[in-house]
Protein backbone atom coordinates (compact mmCIF):
# COMPACT_ATOMS: atom_id res chain seq x y z
CA UNK A 1 0.00 0.00 0.00
CA UNK A 2 1.34 3.39 -0.88
CA UNK A 3 2.28 5.41 2.14
CA UNK A 4 2.57 9.15 2.00
CA UNK A 5 3.99 11.56 4.54
CA UNK A 6 4.66 15.26 4.31
CA UNK A 7 8.03 16.29 5.57
CA UNK A 8 10.09 19.48 5.71
CA UNK A 9 13.57 20.26 4.52
CA UNK A 10 15.78 23.31 4.70
CA UNK A 11 17.59 25.65 2.38
CA UNK A 12 19.69 28.49 3.68
CA UNK A 13 20.37 31.18 1.10
CA UNK A 14 22.89 33.89 1.80
CA UNK A 15 24.14 36.35 -0.77
CA UNK A 16 27.42 37.39 0.80
CA UNK A 17 30.16 34.81 0.23
CA UNK A 18 28.86 31.39 -0.80
CA UNK A 19 27.61 29.44 2.22
CA UNK A 20 26.72 25.75 2.41
CA UNK A 21 23.50 24.07 3.47
CA UNK A 22 22.14 20.57 3.93
CA UNK A 23 19.28 19.67 1.55
CA UNK A 24 18.85 16.11 2.82
CA UNK A 25 15.95 14.38 4.58
CA UNK A 26 17.43 10.93 5.31
CA UNK A 27 13.92 9.63 5.97
CA UNK A 28 13.63 6.47 8.02
CA UNK A 29 12.16 3.29 6.59
CA UNK A 30 9.32 3.41 9.15
CA UNK A 31 7.63 6.32 11.00
CA UNK A 32 8.82 7.41 14.41
CA UNK A 33 6.63 6.36 17.36
CA UNK A 34 6.29 7.91 20.83
CA UNK A 35 9.49 7.84 22.90
CA UNK A 36 11.60 6.68 19.98
CA UNK A 37 14.71 8.56 18.98
CA UNK A 38 17.24 8.40 16.19
CA UNK A 39 20.80 9.61 15.78
CA UNK A 40 21.95 10.01 12.16
CA UNK A 41 25.39 10.70 10.77
CA UNK A 42 25.80 11.40 7.06
CA UNK A 43 28.39 12.46 4.51
CA UNK A 44 27.97 13.91 1.06
CA UNK A 45 28.06 17.05 -1.03
CA UNK A 46 26.76 20.18 0.71
CA UNK A 47 25.60 22.67 -1.95
CA UNK A 48 26.59 26.30 -1.88
CA UNK A 49 23.90 28.92 -1.67
CA UNK A 50 24.79 30.64 -4.96
CA UNK A 51 27.20 30.39 -7.88
CA UNK A 52 30.77 30.42 -6.68
CA UNK A 53 32.86 33.28 -8.09
CA UNK A 54 36.17 32.07 -6.66
CA UNK A 55 39.03 31.26 -9.10
CA UNK A 56 38.75 27.78 -10.50
CA UNK A 57 35.01 27.47 -10.06
CA UNK A 58 32.87 26.19 -12.90
CA UNK A 59 31.07 29.13 -14.49
CA UNK A 60 27.30 28.85 -14.49
CA UNK A 61 27.04 25.88 -12.14
CA UNK A 62 26.52 25.43 -8.41
CA UNK A 63 29.63 24.38 -6.53
CA UNK A 64 29.32 21.93 -3.64
CA UNK A 65 31.73 21.03 -0.87
CA UNK A 66 32.23 17.64 0.73
CA UNK A 67 30.85 17.75 4.25
CA UNK A 68 29.27 15.86 7.10
CA UNK A 69 26.14 16.27 9.15
CA UNK A 70 24.71 15.00 12.41
CA UNK A 71 21.00 14.92 13.29
CA UNK A 72 19.08 13.95 16.41
CA UNK A 73 15.36 13.15 16.30
CA UNK A 74 13.00 12.36 19.15
CA UNK A 75 9.28 11.53 19.03
CA UNK A 76 7.50 13.12 21.97
CA UNK A 77 4.19 11.60 20.79
CA UNK A 78 3.13 9.39 17.89
CA UNK A 79 2.39 12.62 16.02
CA UNK A 80 5.13 15.05 17.08
CA UNK A 81 8.85 14.56 16.46
CA UNK A 82 11.47 17.26 16.95
CA UNK A 83 14.83 17.32 15.19
CA UNK A 84 18.08 19.26 15.52
CA UNK A 85 20.72 19.03 12.80
CA UNK A 86 24.18 20.46 12.23
CA UNK A 87 26.49 20.28 9.22
CA UNK A 88 30.06 21.36 8.47
CA UNK A 89 32.49 21.60 5.55
CA UNK A 90 35.05 18.78 5.67
CA UNK A 91 36.82 19.49 2.39
CA UNK A 92 39.38 21.99 3.69
CA UNK A 93 40.89 22.17 7.16
CA UNK A 94 41.16 25.98 7.20
CA UNK A 95 37.54 26.52 6.12
CA UNK A 96 34.83 26.93 8.75
CA UNK A 97 31.57 26.84 6.79
CA UNK A 98 28.49 25.14 8.20
CA UNK A 99 25.09 25.56 9.73
CA UNK A 100 22.38 24.13 11.93
CA UNK A 101 18.62 23.77 11.78
CA UNK A 102 15.62 22.92 13.95
CA UNK A 103 12.36 21.31 12.88
CA UNK A 104 9.09 20.05 14.28
CA UNK A 105 7.50 17.07 12.49
CA UNK A 106 3.76 16.87 13.14
CA UNK A 107 1.92 13.88 11.69
CA UNK A 108 -1.80 13.96 10.93
CA UNK A 109 -2.25 10.27 10.06
CA UNK A 110 -3.69 7.56 12.27
CA UNK A 111 -1.80 4.61 13.73
CA UNK A 112 -3.89 2.14 11.68
CA UNK A 113 -1.88 2.79 8.56
CA UNK A 114 -3.13 3.85 5.16
CA UNK A 115 -2.37 7.47 4.37
CA UNK A 116 0.53 8.70 6.53
CA UNK A 117 1.42 12.33 6.32
CA UNK A 118 2.70 15.27 8.37
CA UNK A 119 3.66 18.92 8.15
CA UNK A 120 7.14 19.93 9.26
CA UNK A 121 8.27 23.58 9.47
CA UNK A 122 12.02 24.10 9.69
CA UNK A 123 14.30 27.02 10.35
CA UNK A 124 18.08 27.13 10.03
CA UNK A 125 21.16 29.32 10.17
CA UNK A 126 24.44 29.21 8.22
CA UNK A 127 27.76 30.46 9.51
CA UNK A 128 31.25 31.27 8.29
CA UNK A 129 33.67 31.03 11.19
CA UNK A 130 32.09 32.83 14.14
CA UNK A 131 29.78 34.97 12.02
CA UNK A 132 26.20 34.17 11.09
CA UNK A 133 25.81 34.73 7.36
CA UNK A 134 22.21 33.78 6.63
CA UNK A 135 19.02 32.11 7.69
CA UNK A 136 16.26 30.31 5.87
CA UNK A 137 13.25 28.02 5.96
CA UNK A 138 11.50 25.47 3.79
CA UNK A 139 8.79 22.84 3.73
CA UNK A 140 8.69 19.72 1.57
CA UNK A 141 6.24 16.91 0.83
CA UNK A 142 7.78 13.47 1.24
CA UNK A 143 6.07 10.36 -0.17
CA UNK A 144 7.02 6.93 1.11
CA UNK A 145 6.62 4.63 -1.88
CA UNK A 146 5.89 0.86 -1.77
CA UNK A 147 8.81 -1.21 -0.53
CA UNK A 148 11.20 -2.68 -3.05
CA UNK A 149 12.84 -5.65 -1.37
CA UNK A 150 14.70 -4.38 1.72
CA UNK A 151 14.55 -0.77 0.51
CA UNK A 152 11.91 1.78 1.45
CA UNK A 153 12.09 4.37 -1.35
CA UNK A 154 10.86 7.92 -0.93
CA UNK A 155 10.40 11.09 -2.95
CA UNK A 156 10.13 14.68 -1.72
CA UNK A 157 9.44 18.12 -3.12
CA UNK A 158 8.86 21.59 -1.71
CA UNK A 159 9.63 25.33 -1.73
CA UNK A 160 12.42 27.10 0.14
CA UNK A 161 13.56 30.64 0.88
CA UNK A 162 16.54 32.27 2.57
CA UNK A 163 18.05 35.66 3.26
CA UNK A 164 21.17 37.29 4.65
CA UNK A 165 19.27 40.19 6.23
CA UNK A 166 15.73 40.25 7.56
CA UNK A 167 14.68 43.40 5.67
CA UNK A 168 15.32 42.08 2.10
CA UNK A 169 16.18 45.69 1.08
CA UNK A 170 19.42 44.87 -0.75
CA UNK A 171 17.97 41.83 -2.51
CA UNK A 172 20.33 39.61 -0.56
CA UNK A 173 17.93 36.72 -0.62
CA UNK A 174 16.88 33.83 -2.77
CA UNK A 175 14.20 31.21 -3.24
CA UNK A 176 14.08 27.78 -4.76
CA UNK A 177 12.46 24.39 -5.20
CA UNK A 178 13.98 21.32 -3.61
CA UNK A 179 13.50 17.69 -4.65
CA UNK A 180 14.79 14.53 -2.97
CA UNK A 181 14.88 10.89 -3.97
CA UNK A 182 16.22 8.22 -1.67
CA UNK A 183 15.74 4.92 0.10
CA UNK A 184 15.87 3.83 3.72
CA UNK A 185 17.02 0.46 5.04
CA UNK A 186 16.49 -1.21 8.41
CA UNK A 187 19.62 -3.00 9.62
CA UNK A 188 20.24 -5.34 12.58
CA UNK A 189 20.70 -4.00 16.13
CA UNK A 190 18.42 -0.98 15.51
CA UNK A 191 20.78 0.49 12.93
CA UNK A 192 19.45 2.16 9.79
CA UNK A 193 20.93 3.34 6.50
CA UNK A 194 19.84 5.83 3.86
CA UNK A 195 21.01 6.81 0.41
CA UNK A 196 19.71 10.02 -1.09
CA UNK A 197 20.16 12.40 -3.99
CA UNK A 198 18.96 15.98 -3.62
CA UNK A 199 18.28 18.27 -6.55
CA UNK A 200 17.28 21.91 -6.43
CA UNK A 201 16.45 24.91 -8.54
CA UNK A 202 17.79 28.07 -6.88
CA UNK A 203 17.01 31.66 -7.83
CA UNK A 204 19.60 34.12 -6.51
CA UNK A 205 17.88 37.52 -6.33
CA UNK A 206 21.11 39.39 -5.56
CA UNK A 207 23.19 38.19 -8.50
CA UNK A 208 20.13 37.58 -10.71
CA UNK A 209 21.21 34.05 -11.53
CA UNK A 210 19.25 30.80 -11.60
CA UNK A 211 20.89 27.40 -11.38
CA UNK A 212 20.40 23.73 -10.52
CA UNK A 213 22.03 21.54 -7.89
CA UNK A 214 22.58 17.78 -7.80
CA UNK A 215 24.04 16.38 -4.59
CA UNK A 216 24.28 12.80 -3.20
CA UNK A 217 24.59 11.66 0.41
CA UNK A 218 24.87 8.45 2.45
CA UNK A 219 23.69 8.19 6.06
CA UNK A 220 23.92 5.72 8.93
CA UNK A 221 21.52 5.92 11.87
CA UNK A 222 20.72 4.27 15.16
CA UNK A 223 17.23 4.11 16.65
CA UNK A 224 16.58 3.91 20.38
CA UNK A 225 13.61 3.86 22.73
CA UNK A 226 13.16 5.70 26.02
CA UNK A 227 10.78 3.22 27.64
Amino acid sequence: MKKIILFASIILTSCSGPQIYSPYLHATASPMQKDQGQLIGAAGLLPKTHIDTEPGSISGSAVSRFGGELALRYAFTDRLTLQAKAWHDLSQAHVSLGGFSFSGIYRFDTARGGLRWALVPQFGIVYDGNAIQGRGAAISALAWLPRFGPAQPYLAFGPMIGTRQWDFENYEWGWGLLGNIGAGFELPANFTATIEVATAFQADQYEKKNFFILAPSIGIGWRFENR
